[in-house]
């Protein structure tokens, strides 16, 4: 004879369950986990969990900034940002995004110096310029400008100077001019002219004698010089002087001699003319004659004749 007893049980699935999705990534750390039932009586079930960890690398997928744009090339100027994308649990991929635009490139380098300016209040200018970006499709221009102290010669030639004077038939005059030796100084030249000339001598010759009394009793000399006329020729030119001459008169006749030999004499000083210095010139006459009757002689010669 059998006895049966019969009672409620459970039957545990004790098979682990499939792993679940990794968690997210934190602190570098990844868990996931499985189930499984462990009979712990005949109608009871325990779940038992399993966990499994590994490491990861949490990537940014956000996207970053722009970056600067890049200089401009062939008239394109270029920026990019980036983000990562998950390739694997503890691998990330960077994505690229790029952006472009049409640019202009500015020429930045300094041109070279211009000339320098003209000399004004004493100061010389010289400039150069480049361009700078305004925008990435617009430049503008920089200017810079560079100045030094300077001097300004008078480059014009002055008149000419008077002639000097003729020495060994020559003479010369001059003008003068400064050029410009540098930026801070001047140089004076000279610029010579000559011509042949003839030499005056200039120098008073001695003066004449005094000359004869005038009617009016006035007496005159006279002295000469060469002067120039022109450069190459001279001329005369001349003083004069003039003076009173002396009243001169004749004396009066001496008394008569005595006689000898039948005859007499008397005397008187006659004036004649003046000399030099209009001083009166005088010479002595003689008379003579018969002391009684006596019959005179014949005439003598003329004497010299005196002025």
């Amino acid at each position: 004879v059998t006895d049966r007893d019969d009672r409620r049980c459970v039957v545990c699935d004790t098979t682990w369950s499939q792993w679940s999705s990794w968690s997210t990534c934190l602190n570098n750390q990844q868990s996931r986990s499985r189930v499984r039932q462990n009979q712990v009586t005949y109608d009871r079930c325990e779940t038992v969990a399993d966990h499994e960890s590994r490491t990861c690398k949490v990537c940014r997928t956000s996207w970053s900034n722009w970056s600067a744009w890049s200089s401009c090339i062939n008239g394109q100027q270029t920026r990019r940002r980036t983000r990562e994308i998950q390739a694997d649990y503890n691998h990330c991929t960077v994505h690229t995004d790029t952006d472009s635009r049409t640019c202009v490139n500015c020429n930045t380098v300094w041109s070279a110096w211009s000339g320098l300016s003209s000399c004004s209040n004493n100061k010389q200018t010289r400039s150069r310029h480049r361009e700078v970006q305004q925008s990435y499709n617009q430049c503008r221009t920089e200017h810079d400008t560079d100045q030094r102290d300077c001097v300004i010669c008078d480059q014009q030639w002055s008149d000419w100077s008077s002639w000097g004077g003729c020495i060994n038939n020559q003479q010369k005059r001059s003008r003068t001019r400064r050029i410009q030796v540098s930026h801070n100084e001047c140089r004076v030249v000279t610029d010579e002219d000559t011509r042949h000339c003839v030499a005056c001598p200039g120098t008073w010759s001695a003066w004449t004698a005094w000359g004869c009394c005038s009617s009016s009793g006035v007496q005159q000399r006279s002295r000469e010089r060469q002067i120039q006329d022109t450069y190459n020729s001279c001329r005369a030119d001349s003083q004069h002087q003039t003076q009173r001459c002396q009243h001169c008169s004749d004396s009066d006749w001496t008394l008569w001699s005595s006689c000898s030999n039948g005859s007499r004499w008397r005397a008187r000083r006659v004036s004649y003319g003046w000399d030099s210095n209009g001083n009166c010139l005088y010479f002595d006459s003689r008379e003579e004659g018969c002391c009684e009757n006596c019959t005179p002689t014949s005439w003598t010669q003329w004497g010299p004749c005196y002025p």
